[in-house]
């Protein structure tokens, strides 16, 4: 007989927190991009909110669905949208606005993985903790990349 645990979802986000998750995630799109990631939200925007910036239409989607559903999955739900690899130019583009995110992410105690996905991570306490993470994250993915390369330049030709 298996036991299947139930994972409580995640509390809501601060507001600070969801503004700065949502600013990176507008850089990271264009306006056209954002009524169909907002839809799985289920928080239509007015007329007047397709008027407000990329990152404040996010913002105000996932408020509004955090507020509904009180809990944070809204916005996790957005990251794992927005942060599809296939979404970006290159795997430096892709890097970025991750170590971006996980800057933000690791004071609520998420981080997002290599595949895009956000997870629970232990939470950084302080501004530099979660900046040093976020790099270290970045410094691991270029020096295994930086080592790939050198290791197919240096095979026999």
């Amino acid at each position: 007989m298996s036991t299947t645990t139930a994972v409580a979802p995640p509390p809501p986000f601060s507001a600070p927190a969801a503004e700065q998750i949502c600013r990176v995630l507008g850089d990271a799109l264009t306006g056209s991009q954002i009524p169909n990631l907002i839809w799985p939200l289920k928080a239509p925007e007015s007329p007047l909110d397709q008027q407000n910036t990329m990152w404040k239409r996010l913002f105000n989607a996932v408020a509004t669905a955090q507020n509904r559903q009180q809990d944070g999955r809204p916005l996790l739900r957005l990251i794992s949208e927005v942060m599809r690899p296939v979404r970006f130019g290159s795997p430096a583009e892709f890097e970025e606005c991750r170590r971006l995110l996980n800057e933000r992410l690791l004071l609520s105690g998420f981080e997002v993985a290599d595949d895009g996905k956000p997870h629970r991570a232990h939470a950084a306490t302080t501004l530099s903790e979660a900046q040093r993470r976020a790099d270290d994250v970045r410094a691991e993915l270029f020096g295994e990349m930086f080592t790939r390369t050198c290791s197919a330049s240096a095979a026999p030709s």
